[in-house]
């Protein structure tokens, strides 16, 4: 039988590259990088790995694009750290669900900083902990993906919500002749009397009334798609 290298990370964009980056500090070569679209790591090894680290956005190819690397790595563990909708990992076989939670300009950083949450069979997710706290990842297993999944797409949204609701503000002040500034102000002075929990983000308007980046919106309209909802829309209205 094929021997096995450690692992691969498929798809090497915003999340994946520092993945992968973090992943060969402490592996270094026996963990390996596919992209199509990466010069350099555009052709499929041949090798069979452990675990396969799936980055690719979701699309509507998303399933048959992972069980086809799956055919070809062989791997004894997937961990989806993509962006999916719920359930989507459930379907994947061994698979674990592993979501990334970081800001794009700093994403290495924030990735060795923030709880890497692992939701999955007990088995498959402690085989992945272990992977990837070698690599200084801290890691806190849960006993189900659809957790995980849920939990990502929850957070975008609530992010998004957030970025909509102050553009309506931002209406409302121009409206009325009031500075933005000082709806900031307000929010401040409200931190400081209130405990921890109950602080309010200071969150500012999109300049052009858009919600940019690849993941708000994006997983805003995952979300909404399983669960409709109208605070939803208006956050995708902001697309």
């Amino acid at each position: 039988m094929q021997t096995r290298s450690t692992g691969i990370v498929v798809g090497l964009g915003e999340t994946g590259s520092p993945l992968l980056s973090i992943l060969r500090a402490e592996y270094g070569d026996e963990v390996a990088g596919y992209d199509p679209k990466a010069d350099g790591y555009n052709e499929i090894p041949t090798k069979w790995y452990s675990f396969l680290n799936i980055c690719i956005p979701y699309t509507k190819k998303f399933f048959q694009q992972v069980r086809t690397y799956q055919m070809i790595f062989r791997p004894t563990v997937t961990i989806v750290h993509s962006t999916v909708p719920v359930g989507t990992t459930d379907k994947l076989g061994d698979a674990v669900h592993a979501p990334v939670l970081g800001r794009h300009m700093r994403m290495r950083e924030d990735m060795l900083t923030y709880a890497k949450w692992i939701g999955g069979d007990k088995k498959l997710a402690g085989m992945a902990a272990v992977f990837l706290e070698k690599a200084k990842f801290h890691c806190k297993v849960v006993s189900r993906a659809t957790e995980t999944e849920l939990f990502k797409l929850m957070c975008l949204a609530k992010y998004g919500m957030s970025i909509a609701f102050a553009d309506y503000q931002a209406k409302l002040c121009k409206k009325y002749g009031i500075c933005f500034d000082d709806v900031l102000q307000w929010d401040m002075n409200y931190n400081d009397g209130v405990m921890p929990s109950h602080k309010r983000p200071l969150i500012t308007p999109p300049m052009d009334g858009k919600i940019g980046g690849h993941c708000v919106i994006p997983g805003t309209k995952l979300l909404n798609k399983q669960f409709p909802n109208a605070i939803l829309r208006e956050v995708i209205r902001h697309g």
